[in-house]
């Protein structure tokens, strides 16, 4: 609460109503009510911590793309939208806002329970579930918001439950989008356990399976395939051959197969989905999460790339310079190259020693005349005196 709280008087977009209890399932996610400075109307702010498994860079350009991503994407009238999301880098945290709807979620209208309550007791299951004209157009809107991500390069979705179905008067719009993007984990998962990497292509189509199972059954599928004891609660719901469809053991149907099933064939499309254009950052950032591989890696590789490819050029420079087994090759008469004749040159003849420097004479002092009479002296070899020696080093006796 006080990060929340410090994180809104620093920004100054949103003031804090209060802070909600847990209303959804995840531990380290917090959720307040706020407005914005000029608006009263309440909107959802949650706090989320940054996962461990985000691809993305916990950046503020990650931040600006994909605001402008969510703005993108939310003109489609069954997606929910995102209104605002922010990274506070040094507390390693995730602020997203969203609209607040007091009907509350799918998952709200299945249990008939409040949207604000503590997720431990609001979800009790009852063995009831909704409408089959509820069923088939919640839907059909769901697989066409699905299918509008799909078409526009976006991961599989991963996180489709009832919970991420939010109601609005008539009209129900999927939430959740966002999560693979942040590297959340998925609720699928603890159900799924070790089928859970093999069936990555189709965690979408499994998931919406899970989906029409609650929406009819009015409880949540706890095994990956429906059961012959969960069938046998469904008795002759047309909810059942659908769902035979989706499990099917061999392969699972693509989004686009079980929308054109004959179960969503009295519901009409609601609207068209919009046409959006998406910025090349925004299909790179996309294209990241869908392959794994992050944009650090990326950099790293082309760094590596770029040295090799230099290590590479210098290490081909020698190859242009003739070998000496090329010049022997060469000069081989096998090669058959045409030759000059042999001839032997005389060396050229030695330059002169050159020797030591002759030393200036402009600095010299003139020679005097008692110095010019001692070095005609010394010129004429003048004989010194011959020195006897007298050795007197002998003990006296």
């Amino acid at each position: 609460m006080i990060n929340c709280q410090f994180y809104l008087r620093s920004t100054g977009i949103y003031r804090m109503a209060e802070q909600l209890s847990d209303i959804g399932s995840r531990c380290n996610k917090f959720w307040f009510t706020a407005c914005k400075i000029s608006s009263a109307e309440e909107e959802i702010l949650s706090l989320l911590t940054r996962s461990t498994n985000m691809i993305l860079p916990f950046t503020s350009d990650t931040v600006k793309t994909l605001s402008q991503l969510f703005d993108s994407v939310q003109q489609h009238p069954h997606i929910q939208p995102v209104n605002y999301i922010d990274f506070l880098q040094e507390q390693n945290l995730v602020v997203m806002v969203s609209p607040f709807t007091t009907r509350g979620s799918l998952k709200d209208l299945i249990y008939q329970s409040h949207c604000l309550d503590r997720w431990e007791d609001k979800y009790t299951p009852h063995n009831k579930g909704i409408s089959m004209a509820q069923i088939k157009c919640i839907g059909k809107r769901i697989l066409m918001a699905l299918l509008f991500l799909q078409n526009k390069g976006f991961p599989p979705h991963g996180h489709l439950h009832s919970g991420n179905i939010i109601l609005d008067k008539q009209c129900s719009r999927l939430a959740g989008y966002e999560n693979n993007l942040l590297g959340l984990p998925s609720k699928l998962q603890s159900v799924l356990k070790k089928r859970w990497k093999d069936v990555q292509d189709s965690i979408d189509s499994i998931g919406f399976g899970h989906l029409i199972f609650e929406m009819a059954n009015g409880s949540e599928l706890d095994t990956p395939h429906p059961q012959p004891r969960h069938i046998s609660q469904l008795m002759d719901n047309p909810v059942k051959d659908i769902l035979l469809f989706i499990f099917n053991e061999d392969d699972y149907p693509t989004l686009q197969e079980i929308h054109d099933h004959n179960f969503f064939a009295d519901v009409a499309d609601s609207a068209k989905p919009p046409k959006i254009t998406l910025t090349s950052q925004m299909k790179a950032l996309l294209k990241t999460v869908r392959t794994g591989k992050s944009l650090k890696v990326r950099r790293k590789s082309s760094v590596i790339q770029v040295n090799e490819t230099q290590s590479s050029k210098s290490k081909k420079k020698p190859k242009s310079k003739p070998s000496s087994r090329r010049s022997s090759r060469a000069s081989s008469p096998l090669l058959k190259m045409p030759t000059a004749p042999s001839t032997v040159l005389a060396p050229p003849p030695l330059a002169p020693p050159v020797g030591p420097p002759v030393p200036s004479t402009a600095n010299i002092p003139p020679v005097t005349t008692s110095q010019s009479a001692v070095l005609g002296d010394i010129r004429k070899g003048m004989k010194l005196k011959k020195t006897v020696t007298k050795d007197k080093s002998a003990p006296r006796i």
